[in-house]
């Protein structure tokens, strides 16, 4: 049997099949898709000897048009070697149980910085609108702050006042979805267009309930955010209304794939990055937090689309003279 293996994992491929047919399975299938995985293994990650969260990831990529049964048929004998490996002291990283499940998953648009830069110098330059006095300031904060913390849009605009330590730079994001309390550290950056844009819009209108305020004082809604920000997409990248286009809520997803690049290249381990991350932005299952790695540049030959800038560079600066 070992000779029908040919990549670093082959030896513990064999053993795993050995186990299952000591236990009376006849294992065929399994056999088949291991052969496969194999096949990947040694074309695209040669030099691994074990399952690691890159290559177990990248394997659990759906395919197009690959039905729920066929996708769990083709990870569970990965996932289950992956158990078995770590069953006997080697650490392998094992698939999350519902990657992928539910049909084709929406594919998030993931901004470049040539689209984002055109997008905040147009924003940048709101004019002034006498009915509601401050929304010219607002959204430049407003999408920076979506873009650089990964915050759930509406989470960003019924931020109350009092959630917001501005000293600190702490966001206190209280029973969000899945009623889960969270804190949210702003970069040295953000703090600073917090603070200035705070100083700002209280001199034009009272700042007691919420951060961002619309003209009655309530928080703005997230239709209203949605059309602001359509319309300035639009005019950024100069397409029609009838485009496909991207939505408010990619911000966070920009923000989940940069942030789990950033680490991938600076060599951390992204299995154990996850969990952190998965906390941080308020996820209720890992799955939906390892689903961004498909996302991610390098980590696989067909996501090449981000630019290896971080996040960090909220570009470009917003103005409050």
């Amino acid at each position: 049997m070992n000779n029908q293996f040919s990549s670093k994992l082959k030896n513990h491929i064999v053993a795993f099949l050995e186990e299952m047919h000591a236990l009376g399975y006849s294992y065929a299938t399994e056999e088949r898709i291991l052969k496969q995985f194999d096949r990947f293994c040694k074309e695209n990650y040669p030099d691994t000897e074990t399952i690691t969260p890159d290559l177990g990831l990248a394997w659990s990529v759906r395919k197009k048009d690959e039905k729920n049964g066929t996708f769990e048929g083709r990870i569970s004998p990965v996932r289950k070697l992956a158990r078995y490996m770590n069953r006997n002291g080697i650490v392998a990283f094992v698939i999350p149980q519902g990657l992928g499940c539910g049909g084709s998953r929406f594919t998030p648009h993931i901004f470049t910085d040539e689209e984002l830069i055109d997008f905040f110098i147009l924003i940048d330059k709101m004019n002034v609108n006498p009915a509601a006095p401050i929304q010219h300031i607002i959204y430049p904060v407003l999408f920076r702050l979506l873009y650089s913390t990964g915050l759930r849009p509406i989470e960003a605009v019924s931020l109350p006042c009092k959630n917001i330590d501005l000293k600190s730079g702490v966001l206190y994001i209280k029973q969000s979805k899945g009623n889960r309390d969270r804190y949210i550290v702003l970069s040295d950056e953000m703090l600073e267009i917090m603070r200035k844009y705070w100083r700002r819009a209280s001199e034009i209108v009272p700042m007691n309930l919420y951060f961002f305020p619309d003209s009655n004082g309530e928080s703005i809604r997230i239709t209203t955010v949605s059309k602001v920000f359509r319309k300035y997409w639009l005019k950024a990248k100069k397409l029609n209304n009838n485009e496909k286009n991207p939505r408010i809520y990619d911000f966070r997803h920009t923000f989940a794939t940069r942030s789990i690049y950033s680490q991938y290249c600076k060599g951390t381990d992204i299995n154990s990055f996850l969990p952190y991350l998965s906390a941080y932005m308020g996820h209720t299952h890992l799955s939906d937090t390892a689903y961004y790695v498909h996302l991610c540049p390098e980590m696989f030959p067909d996501t090449n689309h981000i630019g290896e800038n971080n996040f960090e560079d909220l570009l470009p600066e917003v103005s409050y003279e």
